[in-house]
């Protein structure tokens, strides 16, 4: 028997366009709010019902199912199919060329968009329904055990989280006469307001740090801005330096976690750019036990709901600078530091393994939509 080969904009139907945003949803309400990642929030209004497929349009290729009421947000591109072919088997189809769809077809320079036209334009082969029922109930079958093997690994990987960060909390927990404020002892210094029109491609350019281009402890220079290495003289105060630690002061930091790490050797020569604070430790300071208190629930604490600003909130420095932490002789700071990287290194390794663990059960489904797309997993289908 073979299959009908149509193309998707012949088989789908576009729900309206949202007129909501990100920020305008919540962690409660009666739907669930789909956006262009894997997180779901919640709304009061729902926009569509019944059986849809949820699609990221902006950054990277993701796809979501939902049977029942939902809303979404505008950085969503939500179908749903027609008669000729079941929902969730072309739900199973996309999830199939996620990565083709990813490289292939979305594109831009700053932020990477779907383009709509090419991805209406796939080809996709259709079975007659009742074996697009039996792929899909195969495939509901097979992922449903992977997904409670995938849940337990996540959790796995939270706790192990959740255990580095009482780990922090409890080496940084100290009431002594010695606490003082981070602008007593350590050297801070806001960015510079670096001009965009001046940016180059040049590999030789060098690399601005930018708030996008810190995580929660770590630096992803993957989609960096350069700058003329001829015109660095005149800059020389931001050019950061090993062991500098910096923080990004925006309110992203908000919803991904803390942006903050310490600069290695691997990451120079780099410019601190505005709306990144950069702090430099003396010599009486390890700056990986100062860095250790700003992982702190502590710090957290201490900058949570003071960020200033109309246009784009952030955290002041001198918010920053107010916080107390405790200094002890230099011997039992290197203590401390040595503890936590025990602690750390053994955290790492674990986390590492059930990731591996994580990208196993992914290659796996990737694996079973390729049989049940090929025909594999129905005996009738050819």
């Amino acid at each position: 028997m073979s299959w009908d080969i149509k193309k998707i904009g012949e088989i789908i139907c576009e729900n309206k366009k949202s007129k909501y945003k990100v920020r305008d949803s919540s962690n409660d309400g009666l739907f669930p709010f789909f956006t262009s990642g894997e997180k779901i929030n919640r709304f009061s209004e729902y926009i569509c019902e019944g059986e849809n497929i949820f699609i990221a349009t902006g950054g990277k290729a993701n796809f979501q199912y939902h049977i029942g009421k939902a809303a979404y947000s505008t950085d969503c591109y939500s179908i749903k199919s027609n008669e000729k072919v079941l929902s969730k088997f072309l739900y199973y189809f996309l999830k199939m060329n996620k990565k083709k769809i990813n490289d292939e077809m979305f594109r831009g320079a700053a932020l990477k968009h779907l383009q709509k036209k090419e991805f209406k334009n796939i080809d996709i082969s259709l079975p007659p329904l009742p074996v697009q029922k039996q792929i899909v109930e195969k495939l509901d079958a097979a992922f449903a055990d992977i997904d409670k093997a995938i849940s337990a690994t996540e959790k796995n990987i939270e706790n192990a989280e959740a255990f580095r960060q009482k780990t922090i909390d409890e080496l940084t927990t100290f009431k002594h006469t010695s606490n003082t404020t981070i602008t007593k002892e350590i050297d801070m210094l806001p960015g510079y307001a670096f001009k965009s029109a001046q940016y180059v491609d040049d590999e030789d350019g060098i690399t601005l740090l930018r708030g996008d281009n810190l995580k929660p402890n770590a630096i992803d220079f993957t989609e960096a801005k350069k700058y003329p290495k001829e015109s660095i003289k005149e800059y020389r105060k931001f050019h950061l330096q090993e062991n500098d630690i910096v923080i990004g002061m925006d309110r992203p930091w908000i919803s991904s976690g803390l942006r903050t790490a310490m600069i290695k050797k691997a990451d120079l020569p780099c410019l601190l750019v505005q709306r990144v604070m950069r702090m430099r430790c003396p010599t009486t300071i390890n700056p990986n036990f100062f860095y250790l208190h700003l992982q702190a629930s502590s710090f957290l604490s201490h900058i949570l709901g003071k960020e200033t600003g109309l246009g784009v909130p952030h955290i002041s420095g001198k918010t920053i600078g107010s916080f107390e932490f405790f200094i002890p002789e230099l011997k039992k700071q290197n203590e401390i530091v040595y503890i936590f990287s025990s602690v750390d290194s053994n955290i790492h390794k674990l986390k590492k393994s059930y990731i591996s663990k994580l990208s196993n059960y992914e290659a796996l489904k990737s694996s079973i939509l390729n049989q049940a797309f090929s025909g594999e997993l129905t005996k009738d289908a050819a």
